[in-house]
């Protein structure tokens, strides 16, 4: 799930290979996921990595224009 600032949740649901969701990165959101090792980040057309292993939990993960994974 995706949650802004405010703690109000923008996006909530089991994403399916393939999908994506583009936000633009001054919104702080911060991202929830279970599987943290199938989440690709991808930053102005560049792959950046992913916000975790496979399998792993991620609470409230930030990602800011630094990421580098």
């Amino acid at each position: 799930q995706l949650r802004d600032k405010n703690d109000n949740i923008i996006i909530k649901k089991l994403m399916k290979k393939n999908e994506e969701y583009s936000y633009e990165m001054n919104k702080d959101y911060s991202i929830t996921a279970g599987n943290a090792g199938n989440i690709l980040v991808v930053i102005n057309n560049n792959v950046k990595g992913k916000i975790g292993k496979v399998g792993q939990v991620v609470d409230s993960f930030i990602i800011d224009n630094n990421f580098d994974n």
